[in-house]
């Protein structure tokens, strides 16, 4: 729910803390100096489970020095702890402290970023050159990682450092709101939908808006006969996506108009008239249909695989209450292991803003640094390991693709040829 950088000299204290304040947790009402925002915090308050949004938004940060001392002053208890929750906790803290350089890399990657998506856009509508647009490509689809999401997982900011988020804050609003998507839609429909109830077929929107254009990715979504057809389908529709996203914007995830005139201006209108129907179609072969691909398949790959929750061994599965949510943080961060998969290294991590390491990022949402995912990785590994949970990793994007599509494929299948 923040991004308060962790206090280095005094996290390995920390780590062996974790202890119930006592009191039951309650999100403010008023906190006009929240690093999150107030926004962040509105949202939070409605949850039936909002101590998990708290848990894990400030993992690896400093919960039991400045974080408490706040609490304390605002008369607030912090959520009960878990001993997974802390050994995580733990091993991220110290991840921080060995590897600070790990940050640094990552503001300078969102400042080239930054300088590269205007320029590209710039780039294409002045030249309608296809080298202009594999570049503004690429860099779409990165920002849209690095900087959007990750930004709006850490209540709007990306550096942590004041002036500079301050700086960035009006070109990012910008440009988010352009050519990504409503902030304000976002912010509910992922991170206090998706995060919460990751691949639950009925409240996670991420599954419901798949739903909506054909597909049956979990097994409890009803099956139809049109759906023995989405191996093949599933493909096209997926790349069109780039196309249609930010009309959708606007009907579905409350985007303003005048945003999506922008992005028809800048993208389409504007270079077609001063180059004519081959920036059009350059448009639309290299970057629409490149970006609605990549970008979807990024974020499906990630949660789709033959491991999820609804295939595994009930042994492997957490306790759940009546609504068939978890009971505590530490049966919330194991679901959250066995709903998502892992895939890829450090090259992966950097270009697509740590969607890679899926698995990693449900678990601490607002790292300073999606790179330091790569080095919690062999932990979460290890623990699963020792714990007996899941931890499903692929070795590169190819065969998470592979994982995906077999994936897709079984759920094309009558639910009795599953049986």
């Amino acid at each position: 729910m923040s991004q308060i950088m962790s206090t280095n000299n005094e996290c390995n204290e920390q780590q062996q803390k974790g202890k119930a304040n006592g009191g039951k947790f309650s999100v403010p009402v008023d906190f006009p100096n929240h690093p999150g925002g107030q926004d962040t915090l509105n949202g939070a308050r409605g949850h039936t489970h909002k101590e998990f949004l708290f848990l894990t938004s400030h993992i690896g940060l400093d919960l039991d020095g400045r974080i408490a001392q706040v609490a304390k002053s605002r008369g607030m208890a912090l959520p009960q702890r878990g001993e997974a929750y802390n050994e995580i906790h733990g091993a991220l803290c110290r991840i921080i402290q060995e590897h600070p350089e790990q940050v640094t890399i990552y503001r300078v990657w969102c400042l080239f970023l930054t300088v590269m998506f205007p320029t590209g856009i710039i780039g294409f509508t002045v030249t309608g050159s296809r080298w202009w647009a594999a570049i503004l490509g690429f860099v779409h689809v990165s920002y849209s990682f690095n900087i959007f999401h990750m930004r709006h997982h850490s209540g709007g900011k990306v550096y942590g450092i004041g002036w500079l988020d301050k700086l960035t804050e009006p070109i990012y609003d910008f440009l988010d709101r352009t050519y990504c998507f409503s902030i304000e839609g976002w912010r509910k429909l992922h991170n206090e939908s998706h995060h919460l109830v990751t691949n639950d077929p009925t409240s996670d929107y991420d599954i419901l808006s798949t739903v909506g254009k054909g597909f049956r990715i979990h097994p409890d979504i009803p099956y139809h006969p049109h759906h023995r057809f989405q191996p093949y389908y599933l493909p096209i529709l997926l790349a069109l996506n780039g196309l249609t996203f930010s009309i959708s914007n606007v009907k579905k995830r409350g985007g303003h108009p005048v945003f999506c005139m922008i992005y028809w201006i800048t993208l389409f209108i504007l270079p077609t008239y001063l180059h004519g129907w081959h920036a059009l179609k350059t448009m639309v072969a290299t970057i629409m249909l490149f970006i609605g691909l990549l970008i979807t398949h990024l974020f499906q790959i990630s949660h789709n695989h033959s491991d999820l929750a609804a295939f595994s061994d009930i042994k492997k599965r957490p306790a759940v209450d009546s609504m068939g949510r978890p009971k505590n943080i530490d049966d919330f961060m194991q679901l959250q292991m066995l709903e998502s998969m892992s895939w890829g290294g450090y090259l992966s991590c950097l270009l697509f803003g740590g969607i890679n390491y899926q698995i990693e990022h449900h678990l601490a949402p607002c790292v300073p640094s999606p790179l330091l995912y790569h080095y919690l990785s062999p932990f979460l590994r290890e623990m699963a390991q020792r714990r007996g949970w899941s931890y499903v990793y692929e070795p590169d994007f190819a065969s998470a693709m592979a994982s995906y599509h077999e994936h897709i494929y079984q759920m094309s299948l009558p639910p009795k040829k599953l049986e």
